[in-house]
């Protein structure tokens, strides 16, 4: 009978190859919430009749609680998720400190009692995100990968 002696190496047996797909995932993600964040402001730029830039400065990404209330505190009015990594904290879309962000969504109450029902900008902007999001993290993995061969 004879001994072996085997030796493995490589990526996947030196964790190298975990660590690149968690920096992977974490640049796809912040990647989504760049161009989610370009979307909805463009998307309201095109919408807001006289824009005073005051809403669009609002709008921001951040990684939060996927819980939000307005109750006149921290201003974190709307939101459109980006990538759920965790359950309880995402990338986010948001506007800061704008209390008229439900109105111009189209989701507060003063909509349902005037004529505008809102631009429904977020709503836009993650259709539009959705439908190019395999492609970015296509691309944006692609050298996470190649730290994995």
């Amino acid at each position: 009978m004879s001994d072996f002696d085997v030796h493995i190496t490589g990526p996947i047996f030196d964790g190298t190859a975990d660590r690149a797909m968690r920096e992977g995932q974490l640049a796809v993600r912040h990647k989504l919430a760049d161009k989610g964040e370009s979307k909805v402001r463009a998307i309201f730029e095109s919408m807001i009749r006289v824009n005073r830039g005051v809403f669009l400065g609002s709008v921001t990404q951040t990684d939060e609680s996927r819980t939000f209330a307005w109750g006149g505190g921290n201003g974190k009015v709307y939101t459109m998720p980006i990538v759920v990594e965790d359950p309880a904290v995402e990338t986010i879309v948001t506007t800061e400190n704008a209390c008229y962000g439900p109105w111009l969504q189209g989701t507060g109450s003063r909509n349902m009692t005037t004529r505008f029902k809102g631009y429904h900008g977020y709503t836009l902007a993650a259709q539009e995100l959705d439908a190019e999001a395999e492609g970015i993290a296509d691309a944006e993995l692609q050298p996470y990968i190649e730290r994995c061969r």
